[in-house]
Formats: structure tokens, C-alpha cells, sequence
């Protein structure tokens, strides 16, 4: 197991020093993962130090620690998201949509403005967006696939009917969704994606990673058992990581 989605630099910022790092990778061998990806969010990009990240795989021979970045997706971006991507080694970048025209949703301070919408739109405008971040053909992993459900207004009929196009994109790039455990600790208190959600990328045979969006050391591999038990359910016996932009995956 591989937690491929963690901030050390959380929403701080700062030296991306040895000792900023280094415990994430010590939790991650407390719990017996394999290995962990530092995917911080572009707002840091110039802080992101690869050299760091070399010296700690230097210091440990044994666990996988790979080097990613997590994009704020936004039409229009996509001429300054390859500058991003370009300038340092990035084993892969997430691509998240977390604001929609201007309105940052996922922020607890700005909940109020889905009072504003029609819920089944913002789920059409939202999947869209998701859609075009996908078409770009930027990134190699989804992150958190169906946020916009994080203060638990739901799509008043089949999801699937919206997040099929958006899989079917998804599948044709050779992309991975992750399975994203942070959700159960939002209002929403379930994983990103759904269940329902994930057996729709099962059918499309579409590799997932397990996630724990970690902004702190010891929420490293957080839930992971519950995650496996997830994925064993919906009918998953592999489980994937992205190395070098590619997709490898092993058995569960």
C-alpha cells in the first residue's frame, strides 16, 4: 500500500526541510505501508524541493517515496499548469477541481453559497469542469473524484448518469482515481468517490490508489483498512500506485 495523496506542507506553507518530511514517511512505516507520495499544492510549487525528497530516499532504502503535485484545475489554466508540471520531476500531478467560477466550495467559509444553486446544476456545472480537467490530458490521477459532495447536498436522482462521461474520459487517457479516505472526516463522512461511483470504475476497469490526503504526519494511511474493505467490496483485487507518470498496480 501507497498513500499517494499527502501535504507536508498542509495549508502553511514554508522550508520543504528534511525534518517537515521526514515524519510523514515515519508514519507511513508505522503503519506498514509500502511507500508515500508528497503532493502538495501548487500555491508551494516554488518551495517544493526535489533534492529533498532524494535525501529522504536515500535515508530510507526500503520504503517507495515519490514526488507529485496537486493542481487546481480551472479552464483556461492549462498553458500555466504545464510551465508547473515542467519544472521540477514530478512522478505525477492530481488534478482537482476544487472552485467554481471563483467560489472555492470545498471551504467551510463559503458553504453558504450552495443556498444559491440548484443542486443537480452544480452537480452538471461541477462534472463538467472535472470533465475538461480530464480532456487535458495534464494530469495522471482524479483527486478526490466527486468532492462536491462534501457538505452532503446530494444529486437528486442517478449520479452515474453525470460521472459515466467523465469515467468513460478518465478511462481513455489511462488515468487512476483515487479512493480518498479525508471524506470521512467532512460533513459528508463518507469516502471520495461514492460506492457507487467506484463499482461504475470498476466496470470500466479503470486502476485505482488509496488516498489519505494527509495535512499532518499521523493522518498518513488514515482508514486504509476500511479503504481496502471498500474497494474488496465493490469487487477491486488490485490496488495501483503512478510511478514515473505510469500506472503499476499488484494484487490485494
Amino acid at each position: 500500500m501507497i498513500d499517494s495523496h499527502t501535504h507536508p506542507l498542509a495549508h502553511r506553507g514554508g522550508e520543504y526541510a528534511p525534518e517537515r518530511l521526514r515524519p510523514f514517511v515515519e508514519e507511513a512505516v508505522a503503519k506498514g505501508l509500502q511507500g508515500l507520495a508528497f503532493t502538495d499544492h501548487e500555491w508551494y510549487k516554488d518551495d517544493i524541493d526535489a533534492g529533498t525528497v532524494e535525501q529522504l530516499r536515500q535515508e530510507y532504502p526500503g520504503v517507495k517515496i515519490l514526488l507529485g503535485i496537486e493542481i487546481d484545475y480551472e479552464p483556461g489554466r492549462e498553458e500555466e499548469i504545464r510551465r508547473i508540471l515542467a519544472a521540477k520531476p514530478y512522478d505525477y500531478a492530481i488534478g482537482s477541481v476544487h472552485d467554481l467560477g471563483g467560489w472555492p466550495f470545498d471551504h467551510p467559509d463559503y458553504r453558504s453559497e450552495y443556498r444559491k444553486w440548484d443542486v443537480n446544476r452544480l452537480y452538471e456545472r461541477y462534472f463538467a469542469t472535472l470533465a475538461q480537467a480530464v480532456e487535458s490530458g495534464l494530469f495522471q490521477l482524479v483527486g478526490h473524484l466527486d468532492l462536491i459532495k462534501i457538505f452532503g447536498y446530494f444529486y437528486q436522482g442517478d449520479v452515474r448518469s453525470l460521472v459515466r462521461p467523465v469515467l468513460e474520459k478518465i478511462k481513455s487517457q489511462g488515468m487512476a482515481v483515487e479512493l480518498n479516505t479525508n471524506g470521512l472526516y467532512k460533513p459528508v463522512r463518507e469516502v471520495y468517490p461514492s460506492r457507487e461511483i467506484l463499482a461504475e470504475c470498476l466496470a470500466l476497469d479503470i486502476p485505482v490508489v488509496l488516498s489519505s490526503d494527509a495535512h499532518a504526519a499521523w493522518e498518513v494511511g488514515r482508514d486504509f483498512g476500511l479503504a481496502l474493505r471498500v474497494l474488496k467490496g465493490v469487487g477491486y483485487r488490485q490496488i495501483s500506485w503512478i510511478e514515473g507518470k505510469k500506472i503499476f498496480s499488484r494484487d490485494l
